[in-house]
């Protein structure tokens, strides 16, 4: 049997985090499920911390690893220091949910991200600046970025972070990898990537960005400061279904195409800026994006008018919408996760261990047991030869 596809994803996924916690496995459809996580285990691949908190590589999944062509290495120690962990897994939960959206995650250098729609985590980022001796992202709070969008994990609101600094960095990335010889691509395709916040869930997140603002920087002055679109996106099954849709082209036009086949009860000029179009001469917005800030322009320029503003969403999105713009003068709508699915041509989720689609190299190969089997070998072999030489007696001879 060969490795499938969500193996070898969550495999990777684990040895980039290093830490992934063993009770999030019910939030992801499967694919931290008893049987990706058993197959994994029962492979020498994986297994669990001591305390049963965390799932980990082995020694032989990093040898697979880096036998396919990865340069992952485990901790020389295990971390212990409690908030390190924390960040491990707002990391995990971030990679996991890009992953289940269908971006690949396992970015290496900030190159592949100009070039394609991959994810390059800050960890990674960290290590090419520490090998190039540069330092730009030292007091970042960036979680990774794609080519167009650059990620933060949400915890506390007021937690510190610069919107300068950020957006600065950002295209200092960017361009950098532009400069270092991505030279088949127009200057003019390296543009200023959106902001997502991301979170434990919808109602935290609209929480968070709505609240008073505190002194100073803060992720919630930042959010208002931001000249960039800035998303809401939890991490989970709902924020992999939301970043699907936005990775899609021109997501919100082919949505109103659903909503409105024929165009009827759509028309008019609209002034009511950021608006996708009026509604019976009322302004509506697909809202499936999680765009706050462009919604509250919209309904604000309505009210002034004595209109009503319709947003258009996904039921856990409406829900959440409800508490921020209660008695705004706001209809909301449902948009079914099928219709959606349909517009797009995509099924929800990507990596499910049932179907066991077969996980290909960079070269193309499948992974076979064979080839686990040739790592279980090797490093039975080492450690042989590791326990053989600490038998040899040490020779001194005295000058």
């Amino acid at each position: 049997m060969v490795l499938d596809k969500a193996n070898g994803e969550l495999l990777k996924l684990i040895a980039i985090c290093r830490d992934v916690s063993c009770e999030r496995g019910y939030e992801w459809q499967g694919i931290l499920g008893e049987t990706n996580i058993g197959r994994l285990i029962a492979e020498g691949l994986l297994y669990i911390s001591r305390d049963g908190r965390y799932y980990r590589v082995t020694q032989v999944g990093y040898d697979l690893l880096n036998s396919m062509g990865h340069g992952y290495q485990p901790d020389t120690s295990r971390e212990s220091d409690k908030r390190k962990l924390e960040h491990r897994d707002m990391t995990a939960q971030v990679m996991m949910t890009l992953l289940l959206a269908g971006i690949d995650v396992s970015a290496s250098d900030i190159s592949e991200v100009v070039k394609s729609n991959v994810y390059l985590a800050a960890s990674g980022i960290r290590r090419l600046q520490w090998e190039s001796k540069q330092n730009s992202i030292s007091n970042s709070r960036i979680k990774g970025l794609t080519k167009d969008y650059v990620f933060y994990y949400i915890t506390e609101p007021n937690g510190i972070l610069y919107y300068k600094n950020e957006t600065k960095t950002a295209m200092d990335l960017l361009n950098r990898a532009f400069r270092d010889g991505v030279r088949d691509m127009p200057a003019e395709t390296i543009r200023q990537p959106s902001v997502v916040y991301m979170g434990a869930d919808y109602p935290y997140l609209c929480a968070a960005v709505t609240r008073p603002k505190a002194k100073g920087h803060s992720y919630r002055s930042a959010y208002d400061s931001f000249k960039q679109p800035v998303y809401l996106c939890p991490c989970g099954p709902d924020g992999a279904f939301q970043m699907r849709v936005m990775l899609q082209p021109d997501y919100r036009a082919r949505l109103i195409n659903v909503l409105f086949p024929n165009g009827c009860d759509i028309g008019g000029e609209s002034d009511y800026g950021g608006c996708d179009g009026l509604y019976k001469g009322e302004p509506f917005i697909v809202g499936i994006d999680m765009d706050l800030r462009r919604m509250s322009d919209v309904i604000k320029a309505a009210g002034k008018r004595g209109v009503k503003t319709h947003i258009f969403a996904r039921q856990c999105q409406c829900d959440a919408l409800r508490g921020v713009f209660r008695d705004h003068g706001v209809r909301l709508y449902r948009l079914e996760d099928a219709e959606i699915m349909d517009a797009f041509s995509f099924s929800m989720p990507l990596l499910e261990p049932s179907g066991r689609e077969p996980y290909y190299t960079k070269e193309g190969r499948c992974i076979s047991d064979e080839d686990i089997q040739a790592c279980r070998e090797a490093r039975k072999a080492c450690r042989k030869k590791a326990k053989a030489a600490e038998k040899v007696p040490h020779l001194y001879r005295d000058n």
